[in-house]
């Protein structure tokens, strides 16, 4: 673990900002209120607690990787065609681990590569965008009010010309079109309302006032294409009240060390009557003095 990691997980430091900060070093933070994490706490303070067992695949990454961060791309280790763990791959991805190394399957790596192809023939002006702006900059704050809470973001790519913060993200699909209405789906089901609040209110701890948060959306099959997309100021309000809400609630968890599970998330198990009603109080009661 580096020295700035040990530092940042320790608490002892107000703001800073790191450009081209590793993925390894940026996702070895802990206990910071992320795009991620808040997606999470959403779910229970028990999930945020416990990110490992919630963590997400690598192609979403890899896609980021191949725009933004070509070189980390091309450094990947490729596997031969066939099963992951057939004798020839077996035997790549063990000597690419002992390395440190980062492997792909061949097929992902072809799709990525045709994706990025496509989308640069029909969206030319991607390139000149990503080349005109300051890239994977990491951010790490502490909340004014909730001084328990530290705050954590990746730009993608931060516009300082024109205030813009651009996120990469897939999801695009050509049968149901990149129209608004889909693209406010896609916000509502991956987070990106909270990552909205969460960068522009990052971003002004550090004197950066009155920047926008767009999505970069990619479709990912033929014809490739892009859209940009915003929330509405009222979507926007909405979520920055929301926003504070579970700041207060994460404020809480941390100062009794206390992280509830609440009912609703609870798989596998079976719960008597007094159990049930035992996390119900606890919700309410975490509730009550956020």
């Amino acid at each position: 673990m580096s020295e700035i990691v040990e530092q940042l997980n320790s608490g002892k430091f107000d703001k800073m900002s790191i450009k081209e900060m590793s993925d390894e070093d940026y996702f070895d933070t802990k206990d910071f209120l992320s795009s991620s994490s808040i997606k999470k706490l959403m779910i229970t303070p028990r999930h945020f607690q416990n990110p490992k067992d919630y963590e997400s695949g690598t192609k979403n990454k890899n896609l980021h990787r191949i725009f933004l961060e070509p070189e980390k791309f091309n450094n990947l280790v490729v596997l031969e065609a066939g099963k992951v763990n057939s004798k020839t791959n077996t035997i790549i991805v063990e000597n690419a681990e002992m390395q440190g190394q980062e492997w792909i399957r061949l097929k992902e790596y072809n799709e990525l590569e045709e994706i990025k192809k496509g989308i640069l023939e029909t969206t030319p002006e991607l390139e000149a965008l990503i080349n005109s702006c300051e890239k994977e900059t990491a951010f790490f704050t502490k909340s004014k009010k909730y001084p328990l809470v530290k705050l954590r973001m990746k730009a993608d790519l931060i516009d300082h010309k024109n205030k813009v913060i651009y996120d990469l993200k897939n999801g695009g699909s050509p049968a149901k079109g990149l129209t608004d209405h889909y693209c406010k789906q896609l916000a509502d089901q991956n987070g990106w309302f909270f990552q909205d609040s969460l960068y522009t209110d990052i971003l002004e701890e550090f004197g950066f006032k009155g920047y926008l948060f767009r999505t970069i959306i990619i479709e990912e099959k033929k014809p490739f294409g892009i859209t940009t997309w915003e929330a509405d100021d009222e979507q926007k309000e909405y979520y920055k009240i929301q926003l504070e809400k579970q700041k207060a609630i994460l404020q809480n968890c941390f100062a009794k060390n206390h992280w509830p599970c609440y009912p609703k998330a609870v798989k596998f198990w079976k719960l008597s009557e007094y159990e049930y009603t035992k996390m119900n109080e606890e919700l309410e009661s975490t509730r009550q003095e956020s």
